[in-house]
């Protein structure tokens, strides 16, 4: 329930959106309101440092990736845990 004009009460309904929804709906949304240009900030950021870490890897020996695929299932294994 939020409160509208002269104290009266109306249902909202919430969803929920999958971080490609958001994704989209902020790409597509009006970036003068604030809340639009700063969800359109952080997909930036996040394609960013996404671009670097796929850099970063493929600059690794065949050894350095074993190792590296090898911590990311240890730090999954464990989550599981």
């Amino acid at each position: 329930m939020i409160e509208i004009a002269k104290g009266a009460k109306r249902t909202v309904v919430d969803y929920k959106l999958s971080r490609y929804a958001g994704y989209l709906i902020v790409q597509n949304a009006d970036s003068r309101k604030e809340a639009v240009a700063l969800g359109q900030t952080y997909f930036a950021i996040q394609t960013r440092k996404q671009e670097l870490s796929e850099l970063e890897y493929s600059l690794l020996t065949e050894e350095e990736k074993r190792l590296y695929q090898r911590n990311l299932i240890k730090k999954g294994n464990h989550s599981l845990n």
